[in-house]
Formats: structure tokens, sequence, C-alpha cells
């Protein structure tokens, strides 16, 4: 499904739900065993980010832990041990089958919370995996809400992957980090990041008047960000449209600022080209001027090498042909005296001409001079076969 549009949250996680169910088939014969496999688990780690992803309409790049979080979709191992202690105490008959189930789905949700806390706390957690926990600390407030449909601007804003330049830059699609705004209108070196564009940026102060309250008495900040969305559905669609005005001006920049950089790249590229092809045609130029001005060895070799019996006969044209009477029908072209007679016919016939024309005639008149040499080889070659 695409990002931009498309069908809601809600309906992308109950797709996604029947998708991963097939997991999740017979889990309390096989959950025990392949969990306790590093690798299995990363497999269904990879699995449910796929569809978490596609869920709350993130960058592909937003962890599992991220994604998982903002689609509310527990991870799938998680569920997994939850079904296998729901089996459990149905086995053991503790109660009805529903009120089991929402009391291990309480134990699921403080592991997931424990499992979250720890991946924002460590020594090597993404700032952009604080930045989300920043905003959103607590698991169950989030996954229990009654309203509000994470949308692919939203997304941008809670993840920190969007059309940002500091997000840009660190994925080699922009050139700085720097806001262009800032940089040019204020004069001050500062990286365009999900919280200066939110609540810093002059270019969005009239949308943090409107719509996140800025001016007012309950602004929107980076602290209370989650809150806020969580206070009441006028509120979340407030700051749904604040992010989905901001987010779409950063990506029309950026994809203007591309444009024209390609444009730049075309341009360079297209004059690397040239100059590589100018080079290569005075290189050839060098060459038929070095072939013009020395014999061909090759000919010369073929003349020296000829049998010495033989009777020379002159005939119509220019060259000599030798018969040979160890080799009957075999021709050899003397090529010294063509290739003297052709220079010097052009050369006359050249006169108050411009050098490149005279060249290219004498190329061309070699040419059909190799050409009919290669006509008699044949030529010869097929009397021999008919003998």
């Amino acid at each position: 499904m695409k990002h931009h549009g498309g069908p809601s949250s809600g309906k992308r996680k109950l797709i996604a739900t029947a998708a991963l169910a097939s997991i999740r088939y017979a889990a309390p014969a096989w959950a025990e065993a392949a969990l306790a496999v590093v690798s299995n688990c990363r497999l269904l780690a990879r699995a449910q980010g796929l569809a978490a992803r596609g869920v709350a309409s993130t960058f592909c790049s937003v962890s599992v832990e991220v994604a998982s979080l903002l689609a509310g979709m527990v991870p799938i191992d998680l569920l997994l041990q939850e079904d296998v202690r729901c089996y459990r105490r149905a086995e053991a008959g503790a109660g009805a089958a529903a009120a089991g189930r929402r009391q291990e789905r309480a134990q699921t949700i403080l592991l997931w919370q424990r499992r979250w806390s720890a991946s924002a706390t460590t020594q090597g957690a993404s700032r952009y995996i604080r930045w989300t926990h920043s905003i959103l600390p607590e698991v169950e407030p989030w996954v229990t809400r009654g309203h509000g449909s994470v949308d692919f601007h939203l997304a941008q804003v809670l993840s920190g992957h969007g059309f940002f330049r500091e997000y840009l830059n660190v994925k080699g699609l922009a050139m700085s980090s720097d806001c262009p705004h800032c940089l040019v209108e204020r004069q001050v070196e500062v990286a365009e990041t999900v919280e200066h564009v939110l609540f810093d940026c002059p270019r969005f102060a009239d949308i943090r008047r409107t719509l996140l309250g800025h001016g007012g008495r309950h602004p929107v900040t980076a602290s209370n960000l989650g809150e806020e969305l969580l206070r009441s559905p006028q509120r979340w669609r407030e700051i749904s449209q604040a992010c989905r005005l901001i987010t779409t001006a950063l990506q029309e920049r950026w994809t203007m600022d591309s444009a024209s950089t390609a444009a730049e790249v075309a341009s360079v590229r297209a004059a690397e080209r040239e100059a590589a092809h100018r080079q290569v045609v005075r290189r050839r130029q060098r060459r038929q001027r070095m072939s013009l001005s020395q014999p061909r060895q090759s000919l010369s070799v073929a003349i020296r090498d000829a049998p010495v019996a033989g009777v020379r006969q002159r005939f119509s044209g220019v060259g000599t042909r030798l018969r040979c009477r160890e080799r009957r029908g075999a021709i050899v072209r003397a090529g010294t005296v063509v290739w003297t007679c052709l220079e010097r016919r052009m050369r006359k016939a050249s006169v108050g001409q411009p050098q490149q024309q005279q060249q290219d005639r004498v190329v061309r008149a070699l040419e059909r001079q190799r050409r009919w040499n290669l006509q008699q080889h044949r030529k010869a070659a097929l009397a021999r076969l008919k003998r």
C-alpha cells in the first residue's frame, strides 16, 4: 500500500493482524523451542517490521521497535509467549479464557514496556529511538488509546525519519544538515531536525500559532507532544494537520533542491563526456597522421619474404603481380609501391585543400585498396579450390 493516502492505520492493522495470524498457528506446540534460538527471533521481528511499517506508513529505515509502537502492534515473540501462557492456563483450568487472556495481555504489555525503555536507554541507542521515547515513554496509554490514526506525515514527526535535512544528510540524500531557511534568513547554522522545524523554525510560525497553540495557555512543545496527542480527538487532529503542512512543505523544498542538483550534475557529466570525446578524436587524428607518414610494415615484410623464383608482370592499375612457380595462383601485393603511389597521387590531387579533407581522401583510398586486395586473395583461393 502507498503511504500517501490509502486506508487508515486501523484498516491496515486489521490486514496485518490477519496476515501475522498464520505465524501464531499452533504456537503452544513450537513457540518455546523456536524462541530459544536467537536467529528465529530475528526472522520473526523482520517479518513483523515489514507489516508494522506498512501500518504506520513510516519510512523503511525506521527500526522494528519504533514501527511496532507507532502501529500499536505487540512484538510477535511476546505474542507467542502470551499464547503459550494462555494455553497452559486453560490446561490447568484456571478461570475463564477471556479473563485469563486479559491478565496475560497485561503481563505482555509490562514486558513490552521494559523492552521499550531498555532500547532507548542503552549506550548504543539511536538518537531517533531516543526521540520517539521522549515523546511516547509509556506503551500502555498509546496502544490503548481510543482515538487518532497515525498517517505518513505524523509518523515522520514521531519517528524522526522524514524529509528533514538532518536525516537526509545521514542517508546521503542532502549535501548538508543545516536548515536552508535559517542559513539564509537568520545567518545561523542550525541542524534541520524534527524539533527545530516543529517548534523553532520561523518558516512555520503561523502553523504553530494556529494549530499548536503557541502564544496561548497550552502550547505544544517537545516535552508534552505525546500527552497533547492523547488528550482529545480534536487536539490529535490539530497536531496531525500541523505535521501534514510542515512535512509537505519540507518535501516540496527537498524535491526542488534535488531537481536543481540533478541538473547541475547532469551538466557537469555532459561537459566531462564532451572533453573525453574531444580527446579521443585528437588521438585518432594523431594515429592517422602517423600511419600516413610511415609505410605499412606488414606489407613490406610480405614483399621481402616473397619467393625469389618468379616472374613479375605489370598489369592495369597500381601495383604488381608476382606469380610463383612453387605457389601457383597465390597473389602477393607489392605493398610499398601501392602505398607510395597512392600517397603521391592524393597529395598531388589535394593541393590547395584543407589538411583534414586531404587526410580523409587518403584514408578512403587506402580503404578501397585494402578491399581490392582482399577480393584478389579470395579469388585466388577459390581458383585453387576449383583446381
